[in-house]
Formats: structure tokens, sequence, C-alpha cells
């Protein structure tokens, strides 16, 4: 049993009690909860029956309750069994035993309790935790009302958040580059210096793993070691004339003849998805489009089995809750628990297929594991690349390929749901794209530009380098790029402010820049061309059905969902 003085809740907990699905028993939650929990399972055989859950935010995290009694107040429960959860086994917990959809978003009033979000002269800048009717977006816009910061920008404010263009805009003529001391960083947002940044091939990432907190236990730290060695291997942290040989053997899974082969794949998973709407005449495209049809398109491309696709969702929820991590606290380590997890898994899973794609190249066999002809998957043709260049071993691959997860799923699914409110609220956009269907590779080049995901990227220089303004950047301090901000310079484009689907594309860092850029770009701009056109197609009259609320993340720009409405879903 758990000591329930232990789990006393926050001032007005955003608390909720929920019915256990009819049927399921305490042997069904040992077998859910088996692989995250094999510590607590003992504890857990004490609960018995189970009737329901009780998910709480607490002051030292927030756990879910096994309970098997409840009287129906907030003030005298039972809690027979409590554990400590990430927000990756919230949904699949609910999926798998609540009857209903709960009464509120979890992802979204559920978010990191005491997590750091940022630090200023090393202390601890800001937390949040959840209260009744408060959402993530409005207690980070609390944080910046009550704690101002003497800097040009609030990076905790409103309009950085709802109109970073116009904050751009005045940062490009009043502040092109200063030195933030909330992100002890250069902040740069003009288009020239964002360029002269990315195209110097001796500037590099610098490390994008969070940094770890004194007070955290040496298991923790160990499992970062190999955390860091996993992600050292990120291309944007090399220098050529390594960074080109593992560059120019990854570019082998990227060709454009090959990112065209996955066209027909990639329609497809497109109608099912659409399809799945047939009958209904509203949805949250995000949720049961965008956020899933980028990660299902990889997962075809990288030939992995159509049943394995949960598991490619588990690694890059994982990884992107790692990555997003500002520092790690003892209040957020649990993610450095799933990050070293979804390593392990992924050598485990991978191993064993590459070893077999590198008999199939021996012996000119298909190979079997996969079940695909490893010629026709990114994987297969990397895997035939470093066999021939040398530059890569099979774990280096297998680091590669979280890249490929974490920006294939994170960027696209963002980029098509931006787009795709660029395009519903410019309506005479939207009419000539619906009229012009040939016009979607410059309307995702536009888009992109216009309403790129990625906001920032991050630099290091090794020397001192000289911005248009004359600031000069001692070496090895940490540089903030406005990519967008860059991409709505007027010096380099015209009514940057308008979008045009029309507009010539030209050079622009929504894939960032120099020999950096993004790989995966041509299956970015494929999901695009696929996506866009097969939703204007099958869903006539399609338009936005009431609020959206933008995530309070200035470098990686994303909604929490997007109510639509449509006239009716229209056949293949």
């Amino acid at each position: 049993m758990s000591d329930v003085n232990n789990l006393k809740p926050i001032q007005n907990p955003l608390t909720m009690v929920i019915p256990l699905k009819e049927g399921k028993t305490v042997d069904d939650l040992q077998q859910f909860m088996a692989d995250i929990l094999p510590d607590n399972l003992d504890a857990l055989k004490e609960v018995g029956t189970i009737h329901y859950l009780r998910i709480m935010p607490l002051d030292n995290g927030r756990k879910v309750a096994f309970c098997s009694d409840y009287d129906g107040s907030f003030e005298k429960y039972c809690i027979d069994f409590a554990v400590t959860l990430g927000t990756s086994f919230f949904e699949p917990l609910l999926t798998e035993f609540a009857p209903a959809t709960p009464p509120i978003p979890v992802a979204e009033h559920i978010p990191e309790f005491t997590q750091t979000i940022a630090y200023f002269d090393h202390q601890p800048l800001f937390y949040y935790s959840a209260y009744p009717e408060t959402t993530v977006q409005d207690v980070w816009f609390q944080f910046g009302d009550q704690n101002q910061i003497n800097e040009p920008v609030d990076l905790f404010g409103r309009d950085i958040i709802l109109k970073p263009y116009d904050v751009y805009k005045t940062m490009r003529a009043e502040h092109p580059v200063y030195f933030s001391k909330a992100l002890n960083s250069w902040m740069i947002f003009k288009f020239a210096d964002v360029e002269r940044v990315l195209e110097d091939k001796e500037i590099v990432l610098y490390s994008i793993v969070p940094g770890v907190t004194k007070e955290l236990p040496a298991s923790i730290t160990t499992k970062m070691e190999t955390i860091s060695t996993f992600w050292s291997k990120w291309p944007t942290t090399l220098k050529p004339p390594t960074h080109t040989a593992v560059r120019t053997t990854q570019n082998a899974g990227f060709t454009e003849e090959l990112t065209a082969s996955f066209k027909g794949a990639v329609q497809t998973i497109a109608d099912n998805l659409i399809d799945a709407l047939q009958g209904k005449t509203e949805a949250d495209i995000y949720n049961q489009f965008t956020v899933i049809f980028p990660l299902m398109v990889m997962t075809k491309a990288m030939g992995i089995p159509d049943e394995d696709f949960p598991k490619m969702l588990n690694w890059s929820m994982a990884i992107t809750r790692f990555l997003s991590l500002g520092v790690i606290t003892s209040a957020n380590q649990s993610h450095v628990d799933g990050m070293y997890n979804t390593i392990q898994e992924m050598y485990a899973y991978f191993e064993p297929r590459i070893a077999a794609m590198h008999h199939s190249l021996i012996h000119d066999v298909v190979d079997q594991v996969t079940h695909h002809d490893s010629e026709h998957s990114i994987l297969g043709h990397i895997v035939k690349a470093s066999k021939a260049s040398g530059a890569m071993t099979d774990r280096d691959i297998i680091d590669a390929i979280a890249v490929y997860i974490f920006g294939s799923h994170g960027t696209s699914m963002n980029f098509l749901t931006n787009g795709l409110i660029a395009l519903l609220e410019n309506p005479e956009q939207l009419a000539k794209l619906k009229s012009d269907p040939s016009l979607v590779n410059k309307a995702s080049v536009e888009l992109l530009r216009y309403a790129g995901p990625v906001q920032i990227g991050t630099r290091v220089s090794p020397v001192d380098i000289t911005l248009s303004d004359g600031t000069k950047v001692p070496a090895n301090d940490n540089m903030v790029l406005f990519y967008a901000s860059a991409n709505h310079d007027e010096t380099s484009f015209d009514k940057p402010e308008v979008l045009d689907i029309t507009r010539e594309p030209k050079k622009n860092f929504a894939a960032g820049g120099g020999i950096h850029d993004c790989i995966g770009y041509p299956f970015i701009t494929l999901m695009g061309e696929v996506a866009l056109n097969t939703l204007l197609r099958r869903l006539p009259g399609l338009a936005l059905n009431g609020t959206y609320k933008w995530r309070p993340n200035f470098g990686f720009r994303g909604v929490y969902g997007l109510p639509v409405k449509f006239d009716s879903v229209l056949p293949r």
C-alpha cells in the first residue's frame, strides 16, 4: 500500500476520477504495466479489485492511483496503489482501461508538472502546475506577465507565441543581434546573418542534449552518458571530412528518385486516414490526420512492417519529450529513462534487420526480416551505401534512424497543420490551390517559409565571427538563429508577410541550410503535396470549426489541435 501522506495534492488540483472499463482486472493492469513498472508489480498485486483510476497532479510530479473504492469526493478517497507515470503512458492507459474519452484533453491539461522551462543566471526561471480551466498556454502567459525580463524580446510573453512574425520584424529593425542572458546565447534575426552562420562549414550545432542538474542520482547520469554518445552522431554536430562521408552515405536513402517511388504508398496512407472520417462532417484534423500521417509514411519508407508502427510512435514520443527538456531535474528525470529505454529498444529491433540486409546484399536475396526488398527502403539504401563507404557502423545507422523518426514526425506534422491553418485563414490562396492542384509544390515551399514549424536553430563557432551590424560573436558562444525571422526578412522577400502560393521558390531556412540542411526535405515536400491536395479534394467545404491554441514553445511552432468542418467525405 502507498502512504497517503505522500500523495498530498497541490492547491486546486486538476483531478480526474474515471471508472474502470467493465471487465478489466488487476491482472490486465499487471500485463499492461509489466514493461514500464517491473519494480512495482508486487505492490500492484495487493490492490485486488480495481474500480477507479484517479489521476492527480502533485507537487512532486503526477500520479495515477488505482483505487478499489472511491466515495465521490476529493477530500476522502482510498488509494490502494499509486505510481508516477510519464505523459506517454497516460493516453495508452486511458485507451485501454477507461470506458470513454476523458472529459478533458489529457495532453493539454496534464503537462509536465514542476518542469523547468529555462534558467536565468543559473537559477530556475519558471515552472508550472495545472489548475482547473487553466491550459499550459495560459500559465506560460501568466508567467510572462508577472516576470518581466529586461531583454529586447520577452521569450515568455504572449506576442512571441501568438504574433511571432510581428516580434521578429521589430527585432530585425531594432535588435538584429543581441546577447540573451536568459538563454546564455546570441540571438540572430536577419536573413544575411543567419545565412552567414549556416554557410560556414566549421560552425556546427551545439549539443542538443539537455543539461543535467547536480542532484540527480548516479543511475541517471550514467544513462545520460549513453544518451549523449547516441546523439553525438547527429550529422549537424560533425565537420568535414567526417560530415561529408556520413552525409553522403545517408543521402543514398533520400534521393529524389527513391522519394518519388513512395508516392503511391504515401497517397494510400493519406486516403486510408481520410476514409476513417466517412460519415462525419467535423474532425480534429491534427489528431486524426496530421499527427499520424508523417510517421506512418516514414514507417513505410523505412521498410518497417505496419504492425510495428506503435513502436515507431512510442519511440518518437520518447525522443520528442527528451529533446524538449531544457534542463533535466528530479521532476522530469523519467524522460531520461524513456530516452535510454528507447535507445536499447531501437538497437534490439534494428540490429537483426540490418544484419539481414547485409546478408541479402551478399547473397542477393530478398530480406525476409523486414518483408521488403532491401533495395526499396530508405534503410536498405543506407545499409548498402554504408557497406560501400565504410563511413557508418550498424549502430551509427540506428542512431541516424532516431533523427529520421524525430524529424519526420515532429517537423512534418506541424508543417502540415500550420500550413493548413495558413490556407484556411487565407481563403483566396486556398481557392487558388483548389482550382489548380499543380501549384502544390510551390505552395508547400511557400507554406514552409510563411508558417514553418522550426522557428530557430542553434550553432556554435570555433572562432570569433562578425555579423552584418558589426557585432562580434566570440568563439564557443552559443548562437540561436531565428530561421522564421530570416524567412520573413523584407530585404530577401517581397511582401514576406503575405502568403502567396504562386511565389517563385527561393532560398529560405525552413529546413536549415548549408551542409547541415534537412536531409528529409524531399520527403517533407512529398508529404505536403499528397496531404494538402488530398485533404482539399476529398473534404469539400473544409474550414476552421472553432478556435485552436498555439503551444507555448517559441522554438518549435505547433498547435494542440485543429478543429475543422467539411460538407462530406468524397471517395478516393
